[in-house]
């Protein structure tokens, strides 16, 4: 899989957890998860950082509809830690 379509995938995994959780942001051990909604002419936006390393941004998108720019994305067991969180998030919504 290409790197833009891994980082676009877990980009929806994200909002999915966020959403679940506060609607805009969600916070655990591992993940530190902000999301914010387009509003006007700002785009929605996704940060994802590493709660054992608040200065490393693991994922950055922005997007408008299907038009998205992938900022920052850097592999690494987080993203694990996303899949576990959107599977409980998806079973909790259920």
């Amino acid at each position: 899989m290409k790197a833009e379509q891994r980082a676009l995938e877990l980009r929806d995994l994200a909002v999915t957890v966020a959403r679940a959780s506060t609607g805009s942001s969600y916070v655990d051990d591992q993940l530190i998860i902000k999301f914010s909604a387009a509003i006007e002419d700002r785009p929605n936006g996704l940060d994802i950082w590493r709660a054992d390393d608040r200065t490393m941004k693991v994922l950055c998108v922005i997007w408008r509809g299907d038009d998205a720019v992938v900022v920052v994305y850097r592999g690494g067991p987080w993203e694990r830690w996303l899949r576990r969180a959107a599977a409980a998030a998806v079973r909790f919504a259920a």
